[in-house]
């Protein structure tokens, strides 16, 4: 660069300031990325033909469960059927399956609420989601209240029950039951970038930077006043030494 300086000190120091400079700006540049880059996650699959087909996670059903036994009596080409020859295990106790899922890599076939409820439990205790739900349901069924035959209370609960449904109560019931469940239902990747200030502890790099300028200073200051110090001594050295030689050799001269 036609600007840069032609010494060596001039150089050195030129070069040092550039350094700093760009030490600054890559560590600043750097917060800043990770403040507001969101991670890219490639989900294994997002609904049962994927799952299927892919070999990598294992997937179990809930024995005893509507899904369990829609799989087994599936004809063996349908899609329900191949996902009743793929599977790897049934279980029969609610806590086996989700020890398989959190800690052995497995994925569960089962109703959204179940899934719901354990989103929403963890999320709760330990401000994590650890589990994924897929987006596309695998099918749909509804849940009912039985009575005996020639019940009574069967018009009376079925009124109640319709009222909920029509005023969208139960949907809103079972959403503030779960509410906390919704943090974990969003794809991964497509998080809300968190918006945050700057910490103390962000510009670490730049005061470590700083320090190490600071020390280095005071070192070359400490180096310049020695030199100057010793330059001193020695010059004052020199012209005792040809005060000595100028006496030593005047001549003398008689006077008459």
């Amino acid at each position: 660069m036609w600007w840069f300086p032609r010494s060596m000190t001039g150089r050195v120091l030129g070069g040092a300031w550039l350094l700093a400079a760009f030490i600054i700006a890559t560590v600043y540049k750097s917060n800043l990325k990770a403040m507001i880059i969101i991670p890219k996650v490639n989900l294994p699959f997002t609904n049962l033909e994927e799952m299927i087909e892919q070999d990598k996670i294992p997937y179990m059903l809930m024995g005893g469960s509507l899904v369990y036994d829609i799989f087994k009596h599936a004809e063996k080409d349908s899609l329900f059927g191949r996902g009743w020859e793929g599977h790897s295990a049934a279980i029969w106790k609610y806590l086996d399956g989700l020890n398989k899922v959190l800690n052995e890599g497995y994925a569960l076939i089962v109703d959204q609420n179940t899934v719901k409820n354990i989103l929403h439990t963890t999320f709760s205790q330990t401000s994590s989601c650890p589990l994924w739900l897929t987006q596309d349901p695998i099918m749909s069924y509804r849940l009912s209240i039985g009575f005996p035959k020639a019940s009574p209370l069967k018009s009376r609960v079925d009124r109640v029950i319709r009222r909920l449904l029509e005023h969208g109560l139960a949907d809103y019931w079972l959403q503030q039951e779960l509410i906390n469940s919704t943090s974990c239902l969003i794809p991964p990747g497509s998080e809300a970038p968190e918006q945050r200030s700057l910490q103390l502890q962000d510009l670490y790099g730049v005061f470590s930077l700083y320090l190490a300028g600071t020390a280095l200073s005071l070192l070359v200051f400490l180096q310049e006043v020695l030199v100057a110090k010793l330059s001193r001594r020695r010059l004052r050295h020199e012209q005792s030494q040809a005060v000595k030689s100028v006496t030593f050799d005047q001549p003398n001269f008689d006077s008459n």
